[in-house]
């Protein structure tokens, strides 16, 4: 990296690599613990997003895509305790050849297939060559169509026509001689329909309290006349 660059060097991403016999020995030396001084090296072009990288004697172009979500990345020495060291949300995916076109998997690559309609999403169309639809496991395949919604754009609301209209509304109301208001029912509610038994077993239920309060007021005239 040069002196003047802009780029975070405690920032973390992943690191893909297409050639999956590369990747195997990268891994391999990894968990060997062998040094990558001289082995490895990355270097930076000025726009950030693109790379070369340099493995065992072959060279690699890479590109830094966005990821659709964050990744929280761990750290452990007894595989016990785990430490958080940073928020990942880019990868980087080394690949050889001399393709110019967007790497598959991206909303760009998408966008160049015959009969796409993938322009829902709200994403720029600069943006567009860098931002990766998966996830990194296999059932995060395409999470950037299926779980996020497209972002609502918020409606224009003019509140001082709203303000004078309400205003308005309520200066009428005031200087009106009578005032009517009557509830409305946007889905009425649906009548009740009873049955006859029991229709009939209300009309005895009625009829016998009917009969004991004739005999109760009978009773109290009684013992007053006594």
């Amino acid at each position: 990296l040069t002196s003047d660059s802009n780029y975070d060097l405690e920032q973390q991403f992943i690191l893909r690599m297409t050639d999956t016999v590369a990747a195997q020995n990268l891994a391999a030396d990894i968990d060997a613990g062998i040094s990558f001084k001289e082995n490895f090296t990355v270097e930076f072009k000025p726009d950030m997003r693109h790379t070369i990288v340099r493995y065992n004697g072959q060279v690699y172009q890479g590109q830094i895509m966005d990821l659709p979500c964050i990744i929280e990345s761990l750290k452990t020495t007894d595989r016990k305790n785990f430490y958080k060291t940073a928020n990942i949300c880019q990868m980087m995916i080394c690949t050889q050849g001399d393709e110019t076109g967007p790497l598959r998997g991206t909303a760009a690559y998408l966008d160049n297939r015959p009969g796409s309609r993938n322009k829902t999403f709200d994403i720029g169309h600069e943006n567009r060559e860098f931002q990766f639809l998966h996830g990194i496991t296999p059932p995060l395949k395409n999470v950037l169509h299926r779980r996020f919604r497209k972002t609502r754009r918020k409606r224009f609301v003019d509140m001082p026509k709203i303000e004078k209209e309400v205003k308005q509304l309520l200066r009428a109301d005031l200087q009106a001689m009578n005032v009517k208001w009557e509830v409305i029912w946007t889905d009425p509610p649906a009548p009740t329909v009873r049955s006859n038994t029991n229709n009939k077993s209300s009309l005895h239920n009625n009829e016998s309290d009917r009969c004991s309060d004739v005999e109760i007021n009978t009773q109290h005239v009684l013992l007053m006349m006594s």
